[in-house]
C-alpha cells in the first residue's frame, strides 16, 4: 500500500478506489480478501471534531512486511 507508507495512516476503501480508478465496492471487496489472507487489519476511525458514524479503515499487518525479511541463500539448488 504505497499511499499508507507515505502518510502512515490507515486507508479508507474509498481512497483506494480513487487511486486504482475503480468502484468503492470493488475496492472494499479487495480489502476484504486481503484482510481474510492476513495482509491487512481493519480498524474504525472517526474524523476529529466530527460527529457521526465511524469509517472502516485498513492498515498493513506484519505479514506483508515479513515477506521481505527472508534471508537469501547463495546455496540454492537448481530444483529450487
Amino acid at each position: 500500500m504505497i499511499f499508507t507508507k507515505k502518510t502512515n495512516i490507515p486507508v479508507h476503501y474509498v481512497t483506494l478506489a480513487k487511486v486504482i480508478g475503480d468502484s468503492k465496492w470493488k475496492a472494499y471487496d479487495m480489502m476484504m480478501e486481503l484482510e481474510k489472507n492476513g495482509y491487512i487489519i481493519r480498524g474504525y476511525s472517526v474524523n476529529p471534531g466530527e460527529k457521526g458514524q465511524s469509517q472502516v479503515v485498513f492498515q498493513p499487518s506484519a505479514k506483508p512486511t515479513n515477506l521481505f525479511d527472508f534471508k537469501h541463500s547463495d546455496n540454492i539448488s537448481q530444483e529450487e
